[in-house]
């Protein structure tokens, strides 16, 4: 099976969708400033052991301690992260209220269906 080409696409896409999730978040924290991002991501770091290389892969728990930092504020970078998701990958998600976890979702599936084109 990991001999398989179509596998081995599968694996490199999944890398790099995980790669553009990540950049996205990244691009929406420092919208609210680079040293914001910075103290925010030391912040994820160590009180809620989330390193910033993992969170494509722990977007629940980003966004448990987006609401444990800024309570209903979070809804508000969770939208920002949203927004420059859907410019990364061009797709529209039109969910009222759908929470990054949810919008991380459906652009992997989005991308899923997009591998064996």
């Amino acid at each position: 099976m990991k001999d398989n080409p179509l596998f081995q696409k599968n694996i490199l896409k999944n890398r790099a969708v995980t790669k553009r999730i990540s950049t996205c978040i990244d691009a929406a924290f420092k919208e609210l400033g680079p040293s914001v991002a910075d103290a925010l991501y030391f912040y994820l770091k160590h009180n809620f052991n989330l390193k910033k290389e993992d969170i494509p892969v722990r977007i629940e728990t980003l966004s448990k301690a987006l609401r444990s930092i800024f309570g209903e504020g979070a809804k508000i970078i969770e939208k920002l992260c949203i927004q420059k998701l859907q410019q990364e990958f061009e797709i529209e998600i039109v969910e009222e209220g759908i929470g990054l976890a949810n919008a991380v979702e459906i652009i992997r599936r989005y991308t899923e269906t997009e591998i064996f084109r």
